[in-house]
């Protein structure tokens, strides 16, 4: 950015128009040097949000699983989570997340989204 500002005739920036175009051309947003830019290499990842990531990511796809074991036919004609047998999958993994893995309010909220979709149709 700066070796472009020197080639404008105006370099007090009044050219803002040539100035915006560079940078857009360029696909930055950014018209100076950030003075965190060269300690940006030395923060470290927060394990935290990893674990969460990782967590959502891995119950998601067991979730997508365990619904693909479930029979069709009682997965389209229950309208509340009681209604499926509990000998079905997906009920094995709900209460697997509310007893082994202590997630009562995940477990909850599961059973509430599907109840509403449920009442919609969906």
């Amino acid at each position: 950015m700066e070796t472009f500002k020197k080639h404008l005739k105006d370099r007090t920036g009044k050219q803002r128009r040539n100035v915006t175009k560079f940078i857009a051309q360029n696909i930055s947003q950014q018209k100076f040097v950030t003075p965190i830019e060269k300690y940006a290499d030395l923060f470290k990842a927060e394990p935290l949000h990893n674990t969460k990531n990782a967590w959502q990511h891995w119950l998601s796809t067991a979730l997508a699983i365990a619904m693909q074991y479930t029979n069709q036919t009682n997965l389209k004609s229950a309208t509340v989570f009681a209604d499926l047998p509990i000998n079905c999958p997906l009920v094995s993994f709900s209460n697997w997340v509310k007893e082994t893995l202590k997630c009562g309010r995940l477990h909850k909220s599961s059973l509430g989204c599907f109840s509403e979709k449920r009442k919609k149709g969906i």
